[in-house]
């Protein structure tokens, strides 16, 4: 090897030196120094080849971030150092890109939704809710809904009890049936009275051939709610109601239940001894049902 390189080597190693310890003194004051463990820890991420030795000075420079320190030679002061964007800049850009595509995707479902809901809302008719028995008399309401009878084709009909009589009215006659000494006990009340008349109102209905709709007036809610099919604890109450339940089979009407009052009642002023101004008396022979013979006389 030629003196003259090993000259050319010996000023390159002097010429670095110097760029070294000009360097020391331009670095600011500001600037923390990396600890040896985060300069080892560091790795090149750049493909290119490293120019150890230059024939020019250069000057280093160093940018710092919360999480990198980059050394940078220059060639020149004039030269412009533009630090690398580092990749947890754009990550966190990223994961806020992220998160604020995600509100707006739900944002717009739950107007989406709500939408869906405004508009169902105005075209659904809601659906009557019929209330749910736990027990029935027979396999069929003999009270059917109010919702399914006109007014021009319920035949209005009213029944009522006392302790001594039992009436019916049947648009403008009535008929009034004496309730036998010893009837009431501890299983047979008034109530039961009152579902006695609807058993009664059914057998003289069926003898006329009656067809189509009855409207039934009663101010019993017990009697009431045997008739529509719902359970009552007396047992007496629930025979009458499966027995009227028969009659309703073979006949061709249907009994329709309205609550009412005792004091608009019409049937209420017969079972007292009374009578009404246009309504006469049934005549012809009453058949009391079997089962009603012991406790009820036809008048």
């Amino acid at each position: 090897m030629s003196i003259e390189f090993y000259l050319s080597i010996h000023t390159t190693m002097n010429s670095l030196r110097l760029a070294l310890s000009r360097s020391t003194f331009m670095l600011s004051e500001r600037v923390l120094a990396p600890s040896p463990l985060q300069l080892v820890r560091l790795k090149s991420t750049t493909a290119k080849p490293i120019r150890l030795f230059s024939p020019a000075p250069r000057r280093l420079e160093v940018a710092v971030t919360p999480r990198k320190v980059t050394l940078t030679f220059a060639e020149s002061p004039a030269t412009p150092l533009a630090p690398k964007a580092t990749k947890t800049a754009t990550t966190l850009q990223d994961v806020k890109a992220g998160i604020d595509a995600k509100v707006r995707k739900v944002l717009n479902l739950m107007e989406a939704n709500a939408a869906t809901k405004a508009a169902g809302s105005a075209t659904v008719v809601k659906a009557t809710k019929i209330p749910k028995t736990t027990s029935k008399p027979n396999k069929e309401k003999l009270i059917t809904p109010d919702a399914t009878v006109k007014s021009t084709d319920a035949v209005p009909c009213w029944v009522d009890a006392s302790p001594t009589h039992i009436a019916i009215v049947i648009g403008g006659q009535y008929k009034v049936f004496a309730l036998n000494d010893g009837w009431m006990t501890k299983a047979r009340d008034i109530n039961w009275a009152e579902t006695a008349a609807f058993e009664l109102l059914a057998q003289i209905l069926a003898n006329q051939g009656r067809s189509g709709i009855v409207q039934v007036n009663s101010d019993s809610a017990a009697a009431l709610r045997a008739m529509s099919g719902e359970r009552v604890r007396v047992p007496e109450i629930m025979d009458s109601a499966r027995r009227t339940s028969d009659i309703l089979k073979t006949s061709m009407f249907t009994i329709k239940g309205v609550k009412v009052s005792r004091t608009t009642n019409l049937a209420d002023r017969f079972t007292r001894g009374k009578t009404m101004n246009g309504y006469e008396e049934m005549g012809g022979d009453i058949v009391v049902p079997e089962a009603l013979v012991p406790y009820v006389t036809a008048l």
